[in-house]
């Protein structure tokens, strides 16, 4: 990772009980429920399968790095572009990438494959730079507005993340979406109610129906059918 003494938090904070939850006041106002939701569900995971030389690709700010890097013996980070602060080499997914076979232990794809024309493909490179055993972390929204409008291409179900995975040469270890029909819901009134005055009301709607029986079983319900998104965890045989 270059220039790691310039690194600061992002969206994700720990809390004094080790814990990591969102910090909703460096995220998007109309991003602050799928945030949530999202950090709820990959905290875990990354703090469960994160080891050992690291390939954050595509790395944005690190959102997450607060969580791997005391895991980790070493962290690489990639960008589209050399202008990227972090960035220790310019890569683009859709292309054969620039390392060797089998130099990492953990792969970071999170919220990427919506914006590559070819996933299938970053999927088997991932799987190639891999080291057998090593495992991929990834995140990818479903039932989500298009965020890098025009420059998106795919917001795939979990059959289709399932089949993917599986002609890379890796085997899932976790497939599972988060959210349902009352978070699509919500986050679309989130959208539009990003700042001011409405960002206030929709947090005080938010908090009443989070409370109801209906919020937690319908949830339940359609989070199979009607996702707001995925986290997928994949090992290399």
């Amino acid at each position: 990772m270059r220039s790691p003494d310039t690194w600061h938090p992002s969206f994700v904070q720990q809390l004094p009980d080790g814990r990591f939850a969102a910090n909703l006041g460096a995220v998007y106002g109309g991003s602050q429920h799928i945030t949530t939701l999202q950090v709820n569900a990959l905290g875990p995971l990354i703090r469960q399968h994160a080891r050992g030389e690291l390939l954050d690709a595509a790395c944005g700010q690190l959102p997450y790095m607060e969580v791997y890097r005391p895991l980790t013996t070493g962290i690489t980070c990639t960008d589209l572009d050399n202008q990227h602060p972090h960035a220790d080499v310019a890569c683009d997914l859709t292309h054969r990438w620039p390392f060797a076979d089998q130099t990492f232990d953990t792969l970071l794809l999170l919220d990427v494959i919506a914006h590559l024309e070819h996933p299938a493909h970053a999927l088997k490179e991932a799987a190639r730079c891999l080291r057998p055993g090593g495992k991929l972390i990834h995140s990818t929204p479903f039932a989500y507005w298009i965020s890098m409008f025009p420059d998106e291409y795919y917001h795939p179900t979990g059959t289709a993340l399932r089949l993917m995975s599986g002609q890379s040469g890796m085997h899932i270890l976790h497939l599972e979406p988060y959210g349902g029909y009352p978070d699509v819901l919500l986050d679309t009134l989130n959208k539009g109610a990003a700042s001011g005055w409405r960002n206030r009301l929709f947090r005080m709607f938010k908090s009443q129906v989070i409370k109801t029986r209906w919020y937690r079983r319908s949830n339940e319900k359609t989070r199979y059918s009607y996702p707001l998104g995925y986290t997928l965890v994949a090992q290399k045989v």
